[in-house]
């Protein structure tokens, strides 16, 4: 006995050791992983989940954080929004409470997931915590991320005025402490600001030489979509699709795939305002291909959805246990009872029936699971078939109202050199044409007819809504865009979020709950 206790005190200062070398191992992954976070993210993930790994061996509660919260961060800049909120959860559950900086970071990035599903409420909770631990810590980097953050929510909701200063304040932060990357962020961000397409391109293009200078692909990627759009703002087509190219090409480097979403989006806003209206037709018809294939609806997976099964998870794991403890309390009593051979046998009976009640029971719930899977896949393709139908149609009625535009123009043009009779004929032609696209009424028709179930629905629940108030449920129903609203409806993006505002006001829907969500689960 003396011999095993020396042996293993002997072994423990060995194993001390190994624990401290895997431990350095890990940081030195994690390194890496930092690295590659904004040149190669699916290398950043690599390195971390190898980081993660070696943690969990030697129970680093810090380091699994760390790791956690970096493959998290991979997962934003992949655009896999559900895996980061999952990593993200994980890392603030493991992180120890007198890690303030990781907890923080990580508490900014569920802050960033709660905004990209428009829980603003949460998003600012989050965000708040993080920037106070920042503040104690005097982190003047990590503060002016907060207040880029703060700016970016601001702009979805909108409040561009708002979002203007915590930009501002941001990119001061960044520019006094020297901080190129969070100055190259700030810079980027601002292009959302609805500034001139010339004061944003500037801005742009000190982001890009900024990113150059630091090797930063993913970011150089998402710089140069931006300023395709912007290209695409002020007409000039030929430099946008330069642009966006060359966005194209740092996208594939880095496999991100909410870059090549957008790519393909304003490639396709950008041929069809350079009249090319067959490239513009394929691209878009790649975006939404490649959008259903990925799952991604709305541009985004349902966070709060996968929230919600890992609670249900959890709360299975722990009934599971209880059921196990109680099996064994069962069977000690059973050994206790043994000599009473007629209660021992009740109790075997009761116990088979009880057994076979709960076999039928799990049958029936795997029964329902099943079926309400595939209502649910039914409903999906039925949106997406929808959404696709009503895009193909908008890009339809975009070029239709730019070639009646460019009709009227020339007929205009004439007015000045025909005879005076010829001129009145012509003037009577161009009333005609607005007259048919005044009484247009295509795009009612073609919303009523792929949402005439769901509209009737609808119609039961608030009969007091009117029809333009139910074609634009339908629309948000299959998540289509304020943009994408405006083009189908001919309004201007602006009076579509004004609609959207006064249809949640007229529905009653309490704050916590998003308009959208209420409307696809109807």
């Amino acid at each position: 006995m003396k011999e095993f206790i020396t042996i293993l005190m002997l072994l423990m200062p060995i194993g001390a050791f190994m624990a401290r070398a895997d431990d350095q191992t890990a940081r030195e992954n994690l390194e890496k992983a930092s690295l590659y976070l904004s040149k190669d993210p699916s290398r950043s993930v690599y390195f971390a989940r190898t980081a993660l790994e070696e943690a969990t061996a030697t129970k680093s509660q810090s380091l699994m954080a760390e790791a956690q919260a970096m493959i998290a961060n991979a997962y934003i800049t992949l655009g896999d929004y559900v895996s980061s909120f999952e990593y993200f959860i994980e890392a603030e559950s493991n992180c120890p409470k007198e890690e303030e900086h990781v907890l923080a970071g990580i508490m900014l990035g569920i802050s960033y997931s709660y905004s990209k599903i428009k829980d603003f409420d949460n998003a600012l909770s989050y965000l708040g915590k993080a920037e106070g631990l920042f503040k104690s810590l005097k982190d003047t980097a990590s503060i002016a991320r907060c207040e880029n953050n703060r700016g970016l929510i601001c702009n979805a909701m909108p409040d561009n005025k708002a979002a203007r200063g915590y930009f501002n304040e941001a990119l001061r932060l960044n520019r006094e402490s020297g901080n190129d990357i969070g100055v190259a962020q700030n810079l980027n961000n601002m292009s959302f600001l609805d500034d001139s397409p010339d004061t944003i391109i500037l801005w742009l293009e000190e982001a890009i030489r900024i990113n150059d200078s630091l090797g930063r692909t993913w970011a150089l990627g998402e710089n140069y979509n931006n300023l395709g759009q912007q290209y695409i703002r002020k007409g000039d087509c030929r430099k946008a699709l330069e642009a966006l190219s060359t966005a194209r090409s740092y996208a594939l480097l880095t496999n991100a795939r909410e870059l090549l979403l957008d790519n393909l989006r304003y490639r396709s806003e950008a041929y069809a305002k350079s009249g090319d209206y067959s490239l513009a037709y394929e691209d878009l018809i790649s975006f939404l291909e490649k959008t259903e294939h990925q799952d991604m609806t709305g541009g985004l997976k349902d966070i709060e959805v996968s929230l919600v099964k890992k609670n249900m998870e959890s709360i299975r794991n722990e009934k599971e246990r209880d059921e196990k403890v109680f099996a064994m309390r069962r069977m000690v009593a059973c050994l206790i009872i043994a000599m009473l051979a007629v209660i021992c046998s009740v109790t075997i009976v009761m116990y088979d029936l009880h057994r076979k009640a709960s076999r039928k029971e799990v049958e029936f719930l795997r029964a329902q699971k099943t079926i309400d899977s595939q209502e649910k896949e039914l409903m999906l393709k039925e949106l997406a078939f929808n959404k696709k139908e009503l895009d193909n149609f908008a890009l339809y009625l975009k070029s239709r109202n730019e070639m009646m535009s460019r009709i009227r123009e020339k007929i205009r043009g004439i007015y000045g050199i025909v005879p005076e009779n010829a001129a009145r004929e012509l003037k009577k032609l161009s009333s005609s044409i607005s007259q048919f696209n005044k009484n247009n009424d295509e795009a009612e028709k073609m919303i009523d007819k792929v949402n005439s179930s769901f509209i009737l629905k609808l119609t039961e629940r608030h009969p007091s809504l009117s029809n333009s108030e139910k074609r634009l449920a339908s629309l948000l129903r299959i998540g289509m865009t304020s943009k994408e609203i405006s083009l189908i409806l001919s309004m201007e993006p602006k009076s579509v979020d004004m609609a959207r505002y006064r249809l949640r006001k007229k529905l009653d829907l309490p704050q916590n709950l998003n308009l959208c969500e209420y409307l696809g689960n109807l």
